[in-house]
């Protein structure tokens, strides 16, 4: 009886809850195998949970708000009054004639306006509109730096799984160099020392292992955290790319990354939204003219005499400051100062800017340099220990060479898969130099 209530309780509590939502990180059954994701993947996860693109976002939506607002400013404001007045009992005449009612109500409508004639309302409206385009390339700034520390992640994690299989390899190895010791010491062929030289370097073999293990962990943690998914996954690496050559020379680069950067498309508007500023400061210098439109409807109870039960009536005024205690000078030499600011710090990111393309520049020109050295390295470090295993195994030579060998064939794999890595990050980084990241990006993550 109760084994049939817990099974309807169940099927009815799936009922309720419905199925998983499919599209949000984490929602995997725990008996399912690990997902893999490509950099493609993680980029389109990182831009949909990522909390500081969000928070980059929530900017675009209040430049939105504040254009809003701007353009609020020139519509004529429609608003409605009314009052109610209960007055005391007593009533006083003259001549017969009502002065005071017992109570009296009174409604109506104001519609009104007012500008400025230098046409400030004009102006804070085309820098709120100019505010949008900077929001749009700021989160483009935002988008394309956090989706390279994605990436960034992305080949950490790749570098610590490709020393882990060398780790993993070396103790192989060495396990099988230990053994062929073990025999040839029986053998007496070999003195005690290759043992023990050979179970030290197994040691740390096997501690680097760990080591690259832990950090493999670690690794992985901090991408998790970067896309913003909480369950574990694989990462598939990316095909493998020849070294190639740039196409384009450096100063080609620089000049492409400054036209393409978003934060020095942002820097150019915030240098309008400046100059706006300053023509909105000086029109404070300016009157304002102001028109309103005012209907009032009164009831009165008595009625008093010569008393007007409705009126409309139209207003035109004009307003000009003549003693501020010097606040408009002040608000002007602010603005002025914001100007100069905007352009000091365009010029400012333009240098860094061609100081970020050159170096990336030069990492890629360094990595495909020594690629071509590093794989011959590691070509002839592989045959150097597959001879001098041959060699130990028939006694030609002994346990130090064999760890010499397997020491300096470990370096090249680690070097050259550490070139290779770097090679393609510093790609990358070159493109989020020139400023086309976050179009390759976009790219990648389109439906096909």
């Amino acid at each position: 009886m109760f084994k049939r209530l817990n099974i309807a309780f169940v099927i009815l509590s799936a009922l309720i809850s419905g199925p998983a939502h499919a599209g949000a990180p984490g929602d995997r059954p725990l008996d399912s195998p690990l997902p893999h994701y490509g950099l493609a993947d993680l980029y389109q996860i990182a831009l949909e949970y990522a909390e500081k693109i969000k928070i980059s976002q929530e900017d675009l939506y209040i430049a939105a708000q504040n254009r809003a607002k701007a353009f609020a400013e020139l519509i004529p404001q429609l608003a409605t009054f009314g009052t109610y007045t209960q007055f005391s009992e007593k009533k006083e005449t003259i001549g017969g004639a009502v002065v005071q009612p017992n109570n009296a109500a009174t409604w109506g409508v104001r519609l009104g306006q007012a500008y400025n004639l230098r046409g400030r309302e004009f102006i804070a409206l085309r820098a709120a509109e100019d505010t949008i385009t900077k929001s749009k390339y700021d989160l483009n700034a935002v988008k394309e730096g956090y989706l390279f520390l994605v990436t960034a992640a992305f080949y950490d994690v790749l570098r610590t799984q490709k020393a882990l299989e060398i780790a993993r390899a070396n103790v192989t190895r060495l396990e099988k160099h230990k053994a062929a010791v073990d025999t040839r010491l029986q053998l007496e062929e070999v003195t005690k020392t290759a043992l023990f030289r050979v179970e030290a370097e197994l040691s740390g073999a096997r501690t680097e292992m760990i080591t690259a293990t832990n950090r493999l962990k670690l690794q992985q943690a901090v991408l998790k955290r970067l896309v913003g998914v909480t369950h574990d996954f694989d990462i598939e690496a990316p095909p493998h790319q020849p070294a190639g050559s740039l196409d384009l020379d450096l100063q080609s680069l620089k000049k492409e990354a400054l036209d393409a950067r978003a934060e020095i498309r942002a820097l150019n508007i915030q240098d309008q939204i400046a100059a706006d500023q300053v023509k909105i400061s000086r029109s404070f210098y300016w009157p304002s003219i102001r028109v309103e439109g005012l209907y009032v409807d009164q009831h009165e109870d008595p009625e008093v005499a010569l008393v007007s039960n409705d009126s409309l009536s139209v207003e035109l005024s004009v307003e000009y400051p003549i003693f501020d205690a010097g606040r408009r000078k002040a608000q002007v030499r602010e603005a002025l100062a914001a100007k100069r600011q905007a352009a000091l710090a365009l010029a400012d990111l333009s240098k860094d800017i061609a100081v970020e393309v050159e170096q990336a520049y030069l990492v890629v020109i360094n990595q495909q340099s020594i690629l071509a050295s590093l794989d011959d390295q590691l070509t002839f470090a592989r045959e150097n220990y597959e001879a001098v295993s041959k060699q130990f195994k028939f006694g030609l030579s002994d346990s130090v060479d064999v760890m010499d060998a397997n020491t300096l064939l470990v370096t090249a794999e680690i070097d050259l898969t550490d070139a290779r890595l770097s090679l393609q990050l510093a790609r990358i980084q070159l493109k989020r130099a020139q400023g086309t990241f976050l179009n390759q990006v976009m790219t990648m993550i389109q439906p096909q």
